[in-house]
């Protein structure tokens, strides 16, 4: 049986021909064998029922997917990468990743994607059945690259993109660690004067007869009902954190956290910029992959998680749909970074729009990056004071009794 095809060589050459094959799955292994990308397979038989989804078909994708990380799926876009570039088959590269996974769900999954590959389904059409794991812009680049013969560009920038979110992701939570661990510390210490301090102090006033002042009482009546009710406060306890898990789920508390983050006067200076290089850089990166700039917009509202960022994606499609420029929309935008706009005008002018946002999101980001690190290393001596106010404040409100006492015993 003969077919008919036109294939994409890894130079980017377009090549075109007949081969003879019993099926089209064996006509598409052949092509692949020879290291090309199907385009298109015509010939009798090249419907045949073998489909992308036949590598997929015994296990659902999102049992593995859930507990997948983002540092994996770095680290396996990184070697990728390298190994593509170094001239090694698609199907053997992932046939290795998968043997060396240390994660037993990612493992399967690449396992499941070698056998696609190997009954000539194309990468992207493979990764398209783990949507939890490779999102659409993922999955769009890779297709940007099959079609164009860039598969080794594209790799490549997805692995930047992905090392940079992680590396944003891992200097913001060791920026926050301290601060967490004095905030910590300090409910641990309240906790501790609640439940073993005073209760002694309180058998000593009552002992010696002395009436504390108001906020000695307070302290104390409080610290007494919570030892006497720990089981009903372990349950209200429980309830508020359920509430409150539930409501860090709904889309009104990322509106609502996402305003917070971008308009606050503490945090503005550096979220504004991070948030808004991480978007620029993912611009960059799919217009660099030939995809067109309509769809980009389309991706971009998609993929952000800032509801604020997803909004303006949609008017910036919008208003590319009527064939209007990207600046004068920008400009408009009140949370980005001053001087953005301007520069989105000029590359729009001299047609070097992707290498622009590429140049805007490194900038953007590393100084993001540089301010959201000032503004913790103010929040540490905060945190640190205000649990020495706190602490101290217990103490003096049961401290100070027991020296006035002394005073009056000895007067």
């Amino acid at each position: 049986m003969n077919f008919a095809y036109t294939a994409r060589r890894i130079d980017g050459a377009t090549s075109a021909g007949t081969l003879a094959a019993d099926s089209a799955v064996e006509a598409r292994q052949l092509l692949r064998r020879q290291g090309l990308f199907v385009l298109t397979l015509s010939g009798s038989g090249a419907q045949s029922p073998v489909t992308e989804r036949s590598a997929f078909s015994a296990t659902p994708s999102l049992r593995f997917s859930q507990r997948i990380t983002s540092t994996e799926v770095m680290l396996f876009t990184s070697q990728l990468a390298i190994m593509s570039q170094s001239k090694v088959e698609l199907a053997d590269a992932i046939e290795n990743l998968a043997s060396t996974a240390t994660n037993p769900h990612l493992r399967d999954i690449l396992l499941q994607i070698h056998h696609s590959l190997e009954e000539g389904v194309q990468l992207s059409a493979a990764l398209r059945h783990f949507p939890q794991v490779f999102d659409e812009v993922y999955i769009s680049a890779i297709r940007a690259g099959e079609a164009s013969g860039r598969m080794t560009d594209v790799l490549r920038r997805l692995s930047l993109i992905l090392r940079n979110a992680e590396r944003i992701r891992s200097a913001i939570r060791g920026a926050l660690a301290y601060p967490a661990v004095l905030l910590l510390v300090s409910v641990m210490v309240l906790m501790a004067v609640v439940f073993f301090v005073l209760p002694q102090f309180a058998r000593v006033f009552d002992d010696v007869g002395i009436v504390p002042p108001l906020t000695t009482r307070v302290m104390l009546d409080a610290g007494s009902m919570i030892r006497e009710n720990l089981t009903a406060a372990v349950v209200v306890l429980t309830i508020v954190g359920i509430g409150a898990a539930w409501y860090f789920r709904t889309e009104s508390c990322r509106i609502l956290f996402d305003r917070l983050w971008l308009n606050s006067p503490v945090t503005r200076a550096a979220t504004r910029p991070l948030m808004a290089g991480r978007v620029f850089r993912l611009i960059a990166a799919m217009l660099e992959s030939g995809i067109p700039l309509l769809e980009t917009l389309r991706l971009c509202s998609h993929s952000v998680r800032s509801p604020s960022f997803q909004q303006l994606m949609g008017v910036l499609e919008a208003e590319v749909t009527l064939g209007h420029m990207l600046g004068p929309t920008l400009a408009k935008c009140g949370f980005l970074p001053s001087g953005a706009a301007q520069m989105v005008i000029t590359a729009e002018r001299s047609g070097r729009l992707a290498q622009t946002f590429d140049m805007m999101g490194e900038y953007y980001e590393e100084e993001g990056e540089r301010l959201l690190k000032d503004r913790v290393r103010l929040l540490e001596p905060t945190v640190i004071v205000a649990m020495g106010v706190l602490v101290g404040f217990v103490v003096a409100s049961v401290m100070l009794p027991l020296f006035d006492f002394s005073a009056v015993s000895k007067g």
